[in-house]
């Protein structure tokens, strides 16, 4: 990593603070060299994304928790347990965190749990995930069980409306009483749940 900033340090040689958009990441010591070097390259740069991420942790900044891990997964190594770890962390540690991130976050842990099978943290958090999306499925079954079973929606269809007969509507109007749905029906009104209110 360097910083491209020409006015990176104070004039008493004290540093400024450096922003992201001032840096340049160097990706060469990567691909090149022998294959110690490459590895060692590679552990470091994970070791440096796995530190900013446990850095959002801290700050309860959960997305931008997610994104360096997405960087180690994607770019410098896939099968790197600890990254998957975090990522579920932080799918899972939001507020906003939704069941498709639960879901996710048990996939991640899955494939943790795959390469590094001896690695309680991930053992751990895996059965506790899985034990909230138990509960989670428990709780809505119970909400939404027999909810498109609870009856018709829609009675007597094509049968002709029961209206009061003419000669009582014609002669008594003041009389009529707007709660009857028979009342209602003739006159092409819907007064809501509790009807009208005299």
């Amino acid at each position: 990593v360097e910083c491209i900033r020409p006015d990176w340090r104070n004039d008493d040689g004290s540093y400024k603070g450096i922003e992201d958009e001032h840096l340049r990441v160097d990706d060469s010591a990567l691909h090149q060299g022998d294959e110690t070097s490459k590895v060692d390259a590679k552990e470091l740069v994970t070791s440096c994304y796995l530190n900013i991420a446990l850095a959002y942790q801290k700050l309860g900044d959960f997305e931008k928790m997610k994104m360096p891990c997405d960087e180690v997964l994607n770019h410098i190594n896939p099968e790197s347990v600890k990254a998957l770890y975090r990522r579920a962390q932080a799918r899972t540690l939001a507020p906003a965190a939704l069941g498709e991130d639960l879901e996710k976050a048990i996939e991640d842990l899955q494939t943790a749990a795959h390469l590094a099978p001896q690695d309680k943290d991930v053992r751990s958090l895996l059965t506790k995930l899985r034990t909230q999306k138990k509960k989670q499925e428990a709780t809505e079954r119970s909400t939404f069980s027999g909810l498109f079973n609870r009856g018709e929606v829609v009675k007597d269809i094509g049968k002709k409306p029961n209206y009061p007969d003419e000669a009582t509507l014609e002669s008594t109007p003041e009389k009529w009483d707007l709660n009857d749905p028979r009342v209602q029906a003739m006159l092409d009104i819907h007064p809501g749940p509790n009807g009208f209110v005299q």
